[in-house]
């Protein structure tokens, strides 16, 4: 038995995927009284429990269409056990050896928080008691996403998943276009202000309409100008709204200074109804083009934002 989620922002979006594999043939009462699945988390004794189970949605919606023919459209959530209970049908069988694979959506906790082990039981005549079943240990297929992240309910805090600053252009004087790739794990609304500070170190005197150049097409992440103030290296624009979980880039222009400098240290942080404290960006990682690397003499440490090389 395998369980693990698709997504770990919050509060929205875990769709856990439960794959049932029986040495036992395990049959549906015919009665009417249906042999039950159930599926618990280790966590239903702690408290406050609502901070390590899901948020109450009544009846689940079983997934996908295969399973239908054997355990129905619906299973049960029991909110503060952190139980979900999925019903074998009536003169229904789930044949030994035969290998099932059920899924369901949960909305997320609001906090952060780490994988707690599941159990498995079925009750009917095929008993199998407090089964321990095996988290994905692998990454999902999200930007920033680590291993062990498939983990059913582990959740990230509200931060970033990926944020990368780079250059194009080391060479003093030179006009140099700035490119930031971003994604957050939970969206943010139209109008969150994105504040990037500390590219010191330019000779682009202060622009209250920087042009912002947006690589998502046709649904942009950012309006079309920022502000640029040139004394703390501070580029402050609005978001015209960014999905979870997705990544966005845009660009800008800066002159570079006449003389030799190493790259600064760079912060982000996002302010409005979600806000995402201020931390330090990944630099060089969205590099140069491979004609520009092919330059004599010129590293990947050249990417790194606002760092000049001599005038040689």
């Amino acid at each position: 038995v395998t369980i693990g989620p698709v997504a770990v922002e919050q509060p929205l979006g875990l769709d856990a995927v439960l794959r049932l594999f029986s040495f036992a043939t395990v049959k549906g009462n015919l009665r009417g009284d249906s042999t039950r699945w159930s599926l618990r988390s280790s966590s239903m004794g702690m408290a406050p429990r609502r901070g390590h189970g899901a948020l109450f949605l009544g009846g689940l919606s079983i997934e996908p269409a295969s399973a239908h023919s054997v355990f129905g459209f619906q299973g049960q959530w029991y909110q503060e056990e952190g139980k979900a209970v999925i019903s074998i049908l009536a003169g229904q069988i789930m044949q030994r050896g035969s290998s099932h694979v059920i899924s369901f959506s949960l909305h997320n906790a609001f906090t952060a928080r780490d994988s707690s082990p599941v159990y498995m039981l079925a009750g009917g005549k095929a008993q199998i008691f407090d089964e321990v079943v095996d988290g994905e240990s692998k990454a999902l297929d999200l930007p920033g996403s680590m291993p062990g992240d498939a983990q059913p309910l582990k959740l990230y805090s509200n931060t970033w998943a990926v944020v990368e600053i780079g250059q194009d252009n080391p060479f003093p004087s030179a006009v140099n276009t700035i490119h930031v790739t971003l994604a957050s794990w939970k969206g943010l609304s139209s109008g969150t202000k994105i504040d990037i500070s500390g590219l010191i170190g330019t000779i682009t005197t202060n622009d209250a309409a920087m042009s912002i150049t947006n690589y998502n097409q046709p649904s942009p992440g950012f309006l079309s100008s920022g502000t640029w103030v040139q004394s703390n290296g501070n580029l402050l624009l609005a978001t015209l709204a960014l999905n979870a979980s997705t990544l966005y880039h845009f660009s800008f222009s800066l002159t570079n200074r006449p003389d030799e400098q190493n790259s600064p240290v760079v912060s982000i942080e996002a302010r409005g109804d979600i806000s995402i404290p201020a931390i330090l960006m990944n630099t060089g990682s969205t590099a140069f083009s491979s004609e520009f690397l092919a330059i004599p003499y010129l590293t990947i440490f050249d990417a790194a934002p606002l760092r000049i090389r001599a005038n040689t």
